[in-house]
Order: C-alpha cells, then structure tokens, then sequence
C-alpha cells in the first residue's frame, strides 16, 4: 500500500505539471456474503473479499489534443493468473482469477491530430465500442455483475458483438457529423501478465485478427451499428458479424435494440444464428428493464449446469433466455427485481429449463454507497439443486 501511495504521488506531482486538466481517483469496493445450496450434506458458507480497489489518474494537454488514462489495480479480479477459485460465499456461480501484484488495469494514451481522427494506443480493460453497452452490458444493472447480479459478459456480447477489451492500436474515425468508424488492430491480450511477455502478431496474418465496428447515429431516431470481429486465422471461422439498431428518442422514457450475430464460418461448418432484443423503460422514480436472446441452428449453452446461463458447449437445436428487471427509485434507495428464464430445446435429447431470481438494492452514501440482495438459482435437471447467495457490499471512491 505505501508503494500504491507514492506512486499516487508521483502521477499526480506529474499530471498537475504537465496536463491543463487532471483528475486522481481513488475506488475501494469491499464485499460479504453468505452462500449455500439445497444439495445434500450442504453447509452454508460465510466470505468475502476485496473485489475492487485501486487508484485511477487522468489527463490532457492544454489543446485536449493529447491525453491518457492508468489504473493501478491492487485485486485479484482485473487479471493475473497465479490461480483461480470458485467461492459459494461469494455468489452463485461467481468465480475469477486472484493476481499478487498490482497491475494495469486501464492504461492508454490517446492522440487527436485532427478533429476527423482518433489514434488510441493502449488497453482499456472496461472496453470499448461495445455495441451493447446501451442496454445489455454494463448499462443492464450498472456495476457489481455476476456477485450482487447474474451476468454472463461473454455471452451479451457475442449477441450484441463489438467489444474490445484487450491490448492493441484502434483508429476512431469521423468522418461526416453522426458516423463513427472504429478500426482496431488487437496485439495483446486481456490479462496484462501475458502482455508485459509479449503477443506478436504475423504481419501476413493481420487480416485475420482485425476488428471494425461503424455506428451511424440518426438524430432524434436512433444508432445504427454493424461489428466484424476477426478471430484470428482459423480453419473454422472468419470471424464474427453483428448489426444492430438502437431506437433512442422517438418515444419519451423508451431505449430499445434489435440486433442480429453470428459467425462467418467456414466449410461447412455450422453455428448459432443470434438474435437480441431489448428495451429500457423509464418515467420518473419507476422503470423496467428488458434483455433476451434466441439461438437458432445451434443453442450455445446448456441449461443442465446449475449456473443460470451456464455455456457448457454447443447444443444442436434453439436456445431462448431472457431478462425483465422492473426497478424503483425510493430516495433512500433504489430497489430492483431480476427474473432470469433460459430454456434450450435440443433436436435430439430432452428440453432443459433454468431460472433465477435476484432481488437487490443499493443505498446511496455520499461518497459511495450500500449494496445488497439476495441471489436464488436453479433448474429443472436430474438431481437438480438450488443454489442461493446474500452478497452485500461497501463502496467507496473519490
């Protein structure tokens, strides 16, 4: 910790030096829970952990031609991996990998040397030009994901394709008022270990690993956005292709998005057709929130695991999951009710069902704030269990 004092220190003596506008940060995000199961022999478990905790510097120059970002991480979930582990105490199905080192979590530096062009350089582990970062991602229950919540990033983002989490060289691009060009060149990795050994990356084969995302915003209507992802060279698939299109302003309160993935594959190789849709609704203190997704040709999950959304393989035949989270705003704190259905429907074998529910709230405190729930998961397998959590939290942060 003093090491993480000094060299807060120092970045800060630097950047009120050199930088016009400057920002330090500093987040701590402390957690407790009780888990168990309905399973045989069962012993409910107390635990908790440090999940965030780290110190955040930013700036630009006086042109805000020129400016970048680092976040010093102190916790075992941003990267690393000395190990990982699977703890009941801390929420249903929740695990991550622990680091014993402080590590970048966030570090880039960006360039403008024209107002049409962008030039990033760096890592931005929260991600960039997700194009479901409006309604599915981040933006569903704000913060706290797969431990106050369930939430299976990996999946919501191959339905609504995009995101870019890793190391690399991206080029954002305007060229007319509205339209956005995003070109990425990916050349690292999303754990940073991995990154200071270095990924090279075959000049021939750069084709193969770039990633385009162009969104087109209509005033007053919506966004437009089409994603190709490159997966680097593969005898199985290009890559992966999504578009989609955000309705954002026609109708008071209502946010929706439909949308539509799946990957370029090769001889006759066969995988899911995706399609999402969702919508936000919002009129005073009162809103609902919406998620959902079909598999059709290929159901990517298997409902028999008891994680809710579980991605045990490739099933032949359709998957159906979604989300409505109705939310009230108190004053002293805000309430929300998660139900979560996910069905798949194999062509040969039998139809599998999981379920959740997750009500939580989180009390506002200056400064920070209050969090807790109660998680409940299962599903309709043999010998099937239901699994249970009470997370509950602290966060701090200037």
């Amino acid at each position: 910790m003093k090491k993480l004092i000094a060299i807060s220190m120092m970045i800060a003596l630097v950047a009120g030096a050199a930088f016009a506008q400057a920002n330090i940060g500093f987040t701590l995000d402390t957690r407790f829970s009780i888990a168990g199961s309905t399973a045989e022999g069962n012993k409910p478990q107390i635990g908790g952990s440090i999940a965030d905790a780290y110190l955040e510097a930013s700036g630009e120059n006086d042109d805000g031609t020129l400016g970048g970002l680092v976040r010093l991480a102190a916790n075992g979930q941003v990267g690393g991996t000395t190990g990982s582990t699977n703890t009941p105490a801390e929420g249903v199905g929740h695990s991550h990998s622990f680091a014993t080192q402080v590590q970048f979590h966030r570090a880039f530096i960006w360039w403008k040397p024209i107002d049409q062009l962008k030039i990033f350089l760096g890592k931005e582990k929260n991600g960039l030009y997700s194009t479901g970062d409006p309604l599915t991602d981040w933006a569903f229950h704000q913060g706290a994901e797969n431990y106050l919540n369930f939430h299976e990033w990996g999946y919501w983002r191959s339905v609504f394709p995009g995101n870019w989490d890793t190391f690399g060289l991206a080029f954002e691009i305007y060229p007319i008022e509205g339209l956005n060009i995003n070109l990425v060149i990916p050349t690292g990795t999303s754990d940073w270990p991995n990154d200071v050994d270095g990924r090279t990356l075959a000049v021939e084969d750069l084709i193969y690993n770039l990633q385009l995302q162009v969104n087109y915003n209509i005033a007053g209507i919506g966004t437009v956005y089409v994603s190709y992802m490159g997966q680097g060279k593969s005898d199985y698939t290009d890559g992966n292709f999504g578009a989609s299109f955000l309705l954002d302003g026609p109708v008071e309160g209502l946010k929706a998005q439909v949308g539509v993935s799946t990957g370029l594959y090769k001889g006759g190789a066969e995988g899911p057709l995706l399609i999402g849709l969702a919508a936000h609704y919002a009129s005073g203190d009162f809103g609902v929130k919406f998620r959902s997704a079909f598999e059709i040709g290929y159901a990517t999950g298997n409902a028999a695991q008891s994680t809710f959304g579980g991605y045990g393989g490739p099933i032949k035949g359709m998957g159906i999951q979604f989300n409505v989270m109705p939310w009230y705003n108190l004053g002293v704190l805000e309430a929300r009710v998660d139900f979560g259905l996910r069905m798949v429907m194999p062509t040969v074998g039998d139809q599998r069902m999981a379920w959740h529910l997750n009500p939580y709230a989180r009390v506002p405190i200056p400064g920070g704030r209050f969090q807790f729930g109660f998680k409940v998961a299962g599903n309709d397998t043999p010998n099937s269990i239901i699994n249970w959590s009470i997370p509950m939290g602290l966060v701090f942060g200037f």
